[in-house]
């Protein structure tokens, strides 16, 4: 019995990696944006400058969402909203950073086989 509520999970747990890896995942920023303004020393960053930049990396997101490949949207969807800390920031640089290197990567290789 246990084995199949485990089994039953996964496939569960899977099923909403693939529906979030699909469309860009609604964040809860308030704790986010919060704790950005509480821990600024200088208090440079308060929750609406927080929550405006989080707004425009979301639309970015929107815009350029189907472009990123579904198993990079998966794994940066889980890290940008790691610890109960959720972030569009995050997740678009995330994103970013994932297809470069994968540029990087295939510009070195082809260079190196060019030799």
């Amino acid at each position: 019995m246990l084995i199949r509520a485990m089994v039953l999970a996964t496939f569960l747990l899977a099923g909403l990696a693939q529906a979030t890896a699909d469309s860009v995942p609604k964040l809860d920023l308030t704790p986010t944006c919060r704790g950005a303004a509480t821990n600024d020393p200088l208090m440079r960053q308060n929750v609406k400058s927080c929550l405006r930049a989080e707004d425009v990396a979301r639309a970015q997101l929107a815009r350029t969402w189907k472009r990123f490949p579904r198993e990079d949207r998966g794994f940066c969807t889980q890290s940008a909203t790691m610890g109960g800390i959720a972030s569009y920031v995050q997740l678009l640089t995330c994103l970013e950073l994932r297809q470069y290197a994968r540029t990087l990567k295939s510009s070195t290789g082809a260079s190196a086989s060019a030799k």
